[in-house]
């Protein structure tokens, strides 16, 4: 409940009633629904510009990005562009370095399941509840930690770096098997639309299982579709980009 509540601190509700709480304004749940499509498509974008590069490349550009990070969140700057435009550059850079780990299907399978038992937990009764509950009392600590977008006179966390950061992991890891564009965006997208409908409706949720499994169906998805072709279980990546 405490979790729920430091949650709901950020977004403006319409005044309650007997029935209990009031419902979220319906042009607050479209205005966020449009600011985290844009937020996903800003991570898509960053990281198909990453895709060609070499690793060495990748982490040359990320060490001064998430130093930048680290000084603004021990500064605790308060501002809303700012903080926005360092949690998008900190989720591309470390989706893509992320992504270049992961080279095959199976591994993205496997981390995938792993990230979402974390986060399952961490959310339950680890790192992420332990922050939404000091946020409840020091909003600042989740400014770097989430993208907000300000609304009259609220400001709106939207959707956790953790979250964006494994959006573009999979985009990366996608595109760098040979998958589509296609594929590659509307996958880890439609996760995170799912998780953002639940987390308004249930006041919070952990946002990376939901991400993950669009993903990992449609690989499962994709490597059945292949072994019926070829009697094998084994993916190529070649191969199996032929099939896009």
């Amino acid at each position: 409940r405490e979790k729920a509540e430091a949650k709901n601190r950020y977004i403006p509700r319409e005044p309650a009633g007997k029935d209990g709480p009031g419902l979220m304004a319906v042009d607050i749940i479209i205005l966020i629904f449009i600011a985290v499509t844009i937020s996903a498509a800003i991570v898509f974008l960053g990281a198909r510009q990453m895709v060609s590069l070499s690793k060495r490349l990748v982490v040359i550009l990320a060490v001064p990005i998430f130093a930048v990070f680290a000084v603004c969140a021990l500064l605790r700057i308060d501002n809303v562009v700012v903080s926005d435009a360092l949690v998008l550059l900190v989720a591309v850079m470390g989706g893509c370095l992320i992504g270049h780990l992961l080279t095959h299907e199976v591994s993205i399978i496997t981390f995938g399941m792993v990230v979402s038992i974390v986060d399952f937990f961490s959310f339950s009764n680890g790192l992420t509840a332990a922050l939404m509950e000091a946020a409840s009392s020091d909003p600042m600590i989740l400014r770097c930690l989430m993208i907000h977008i300000p609304y009259e006179s609220n400001v709106i966390g939207l959707v956790g770096i953790s979250d964006l950061y494994i959006v573009g992991c999979f985009y990366f890891a996608l595109k760098k098997l040979g998958y589509s564009e296609i594929a590659s965006v509307l996958t880890p997208l439609s996760g995170i639309l799912i998780a953002l409908a639940v987390g308004l409706t249930v006041g919070g949720i952990y946002g990376i299982p939901f991400i993950t499994a669009p993903v990992i169906v449609f690989l499962l998805y994709k490597s059945r579709g292949w072994r019926n072709q070829t009697g094998t279980g084994t993916l190529s990546t070649k191969e199996e980009s032929q099939l896009q």
